[in-house]
């Protein structure tokens, strides 16, 4: 082989280093056991999960078990209405990055 100079330093903007995702689900956490309560009119509780996003003026495009829940922005927060066993949360930012979180709910009948 040939000796080759010093490699560039890498671009702060560039996101392709693995690992180096700009967005993360913070909640719920990878295989987390929830217990979804009923209120006093036994109205299922909703699951409030949560997103952290380097840049908060990106969308965050939500989907529960491959339906699509909507978007958010700046505050990455939404709430679910899970079933019954294993769901899995995915969320996507405009640029293609995504996260996906699978979890198992327990619900209070």
């Amino acid at each position: 082989g040939q000796m080759v100079g010093n490699s560039p330093v890498h671009n702060p903007d560039c996101n392709a280093i693995a690992g180096n995702s700009p967005i993360e689900i913070l909640y719920p956490q990878e295989n987390a056991r929830l217990w979804v309560p009923r209120d006093f009119g036994s109205v299922l509780q909703k699951v409030t999960a949560r997103a952290a996003h380097r840049d908060n003026r990106h969308k965050i495009f939500w989907y529960l078990n491959d339906r699509f829940l909507g978007t958010t922005e700046n505050r990455h927060e939404k709430p679910l209405e899970c079933r019954q066993g294993w769901n899995e949360l995915e969320i996507i930012d405009e640029t293609g990055f995504s996260d996906l979180r699978k979890f198992f709910v327990t619900i209070r009948q």
